[in-house]
């Protein structure tokens, strides 16, 4: 979030040079990508983090759907609290952290949710970069759990109806305790969300 932060403040400023060009190479990213092989060499042979978890963090880092949500919202505060801030003395850093950032709460909140939401589902990132099963996130190991067991019924036949029902029980428990922390942290949350999901999506 710190680095969506420092990314889509500046571009808030009219007069940075550079900016329209900016804007536009990220929204490319948006409509044009360079496919799963490329990402596999980028991650694992130029970067060298295959089978490590920065594989699984830092390409969705700075996304731009995320970023575009956060610079709408910024780009809505009031200008004049800025200016009041910097003719008080205050500088660039300090209206970020003492003024800006107080007043994205709901955004913050927003993007926060979905990034981790988005982190906690992902899965097939690992499947790419993470060969060694000491290092699977929860959804692999949950993804493996289910689909290894599963094929290994089909495979031995299993006639025991009673083995096959604590199985499926089995399954349908480790699955709910995978979904309740996303649905303890969502309540807190929920009073930010819409607002910043509506402010931050529209552009005046």
């Amino acid at each position: 979030m710190g680095l969506m932060v420092l990314t889509a403040y500046p571009l808030t400023k009219k007069d940075l040079k550079g900016r329209n060009v900016i804007l536009t190479l990220w929204v490319i990213t948006m409509y044009f990508s360079g496919g799963m092989i490329p990402n596999y060499i980028l991650v694992c042979r130029t970067l060298g983090l295959k089978n490590n978890l920065w594989s699984l963090i830092l390409p969705g880092l700075c996304g731009c759907y995320n970023l575009i949500l956060m610079k709408n919202y910024m780009n809505g505060l009031p200008g004049s609290i800025e200016e009041a801030a910097l003719i008080d003395g205050a500088n660039d850093v300090q209206v970020l952290l003492r003024i800006v950032l107080p007043l994205c709460m709901p955004i913050l909140a927003t993007l926060g949710l979905f990034t981790i939401v988005g982190y906690w589902n992902s899965y097939f990132n690992s499947i790419l970069y993470i060969y060694k099963p000491d290092k699977y996130p929860l959804q692999r190991v949950l993804r493996e759990f289910i689909a290894t067991d599963m094929v290994d019924e089909v495979n031995q036949g299993i006639t025991d109806v009673s083995q096959q029902v604590n199985n499926f029980t089995a399954k349908m428990a480790i699955i709910m305790i995978a979904t309740l922390p996303i649905m303890c942290v969502y309540p807190f949350l929920q009073k930010y969300f819409m607002t910043g999901l509506v402010l931050g999506g529209v552009k005046e």
